[in-house]
């Protein structure tokens, strides 16, 4: 049997190691946590982004409807030439 001064000897380097493992599951759980914020935040941004293409793809396809009705009002009422010379100015960056 061990003597007490042993045994306490044990009991330390066994708590020691307990509080050591304690200490690296903390850590591996905080990189973890790191992790998961950093992929939350690159979800965030990347809907954030999405969304934003969504919005100018929208805008655009407002833009395309409005050259479209341009280009068809004048050509119904000035003929193909007044709807040619629109898309030609649309094209060169003239906006209704």
């Amino acid at each position: 049997m061990p003597n007490s001064q042993e045994f306490q000897y044990r009991q330390t380097i066994d708590m020691q190691d307990i509080q050591f493992k304690l200490a690296e599951q903390k850590i591996r759980q905080d990189q973890s946590e790191k992790r998961l914020d950093n992929i939350e935040s690159a979800i965030t941004v990347g809907f954030k982004e999405l969304r934003q293409d969504l919005l100018d793809t929208r805008a655009d396809l407002g833009k395309i409807r409005t050259w479209r009705t341009w280009i068809t009002f004048a050509t119904t009422i000035g003929g193909s030439a007044a709807g040619s010379a629109i898309w030609h100015a649309l094209q060169a960056g003239v906006h209704p």
